[in-house]
């Protein structure tokens, strides 16, 4: 049977965020780096955020009022004990030296003196006697435990408080829905529509993504939300829903555009790869003149067969881009759980677009004749 295609890149447009904007994020109620960053953010699928701007994201605990390690008392008690020293001697008034037992120790603990009673020889006559030394053996101590508490959490991406958020992407009027015919070519096809929905939504109006396919399908949805060339580093920040329809979805991707200010546009594409169940990224193999658009796959999991159905699930993908459009992924959380990618990779395209930035979902099909699925996104 003929293996299904991967999903292409998507080349598309957008809109972007204001540079050198700022506003505070001290309502979410976390500690967070004060960094330079000129941001956008996505409330994009799900109700997501990009931020844009420069230096790295801050990971914090997301309650501080929760000790990030667990502290308890160290306290213990440990026993030692020493075996009894005995000596003989022979001749007048032989005597034994005292048998000894070294000190038992615990760890977070104490352990008591071993001791040896003193070694006795017997009367004698003749010149004097000698007992032999008694000897006590090592005492020990019982291992000291202590216990523990406090929370743990989890590690979040966290926003810096001058980075400008670009909220409720979903809820934009300009979302368009279009088949990748890379994914199937001919053989295949897919349509789509999306709406916003009250239910499920985290934020009373989450947007739902319904699609179609036969063979291998794909289904891409995409709308334009800024207009800047500058910002370099972006925070993308999304919530999604599944339902049991993901059993026929093979992939789900997760992408944003840029144009810089040579004109050339930067694909961050991004995806959970259900062929390989890693999480993959896209590169330029060509140039930017002559592209050649792949996905690479990290060494970090992720199948969506086993995301918890009827759930939100916290999605957030950090990227950067430098003056010539090589982009660095250096993490993805999934349910607030960091997983590293940390590469850098060409993925500048000579396309002539304008001043855009966008964010695509797509939805691939698994099946080799037809499927159907529904996801939601909001924040």
């Amino acid at each position: 049977m003929e293996m299904p295609r991967e999903s292409s890149v998507h080349l598309l447009q957008g809109y972007v965020c204001k540079p050198e904007t700022t506003r505070s994020n001290s309502s979410s109620g976390l500690t967070v780096k004060t960094l330079r960053w000129t941001a956008g953010s996505l409330a994009i699928l799900i109700a997501s955020v990009v931020l844009t701007g420069c230096g790295s994201i801050a990971v914090n605990n997301p309650n501080p009022s929760q000790a990030s390690n667990g502290a308890g008392s160290t306290s213990g008690n440990g026993t030692g004990a020493g075996t009894t020293g005995t000596g003989s001697g022979s001749g007048s008034t032989g005597t034994g030296t005292d048998g000894s037992g070294s000190t038992g120790t615990g760890t977070t603990g104490t352990g008591t003196t071993g001791t040896g009673s003193a070694g006795s020889g017997s009367d004698g006559s003749g010149s004097t006697g000698s007992g032999s030394t008694g000897t006590g053996t090592t005492g020990t101590g019982s291992t000291g435990s202590g216990s523990g508490s406090g929370a743990s959490a989890g590690a979040l991406a966290v926003v810096p408080a001058n980075a400008l958020r670009v909220d409720s992407i979903q809820a934009l009027s300009n979302w368009k829905a279009d088949y990748d015919s890379a994914t199937s070519g001919p053989a295949g096809s897919a349509r789509g529509a999306s709406s916003l929905v009250e239910t499920p939504s985290l934020s009373g109006a989450a947007r739902q993504f319904t699609s179609d396919y036969t063979y291998y399908g794909g289904e891409r949805f995409h709308a334009s939300f800024g207009n800047d060339r500058t910002s370099k580093h972006f925070l993308y920040d999304v919530w999604v829903y599944l339902d049991s329809s993901i059993s026929s979805v093979a992939n789900l991707e997760m992408d944003m555009n840029e144009t810089m200010p040579n004109g050339q546009t930067v694909i961050f594409g991004f995806q959970c790869d259900g062929w390989s169940n890693t999480w993959d990224y896209t590169t330029n193999a060509g140039t930017p003149e002559v592209p050649v658009d792949r996905w690479l796959k990290s060494d970090q999991a992720c199948n969506l067969q086993d995301w918890t159905l009827n759930t939100w699930h916290h999605v957030q993908v950090e990227y950067s881009r430098d003056d010539v459009g090589n982009v660095t992924y250096q993490s993805v959380w999934l349910d607030d759980v960091e997983q590293d990618i940390n590469q850098t990779t060409p993925s500048a395209f000579a396309l002539g677009w304008g001043s855009s930035l966008i964010t695509n979902l797509q939805v691939d099909g698994r099946n080799a004749t037809s499927g159907t699925s529904t996801m939601y996104l909001d924040k």
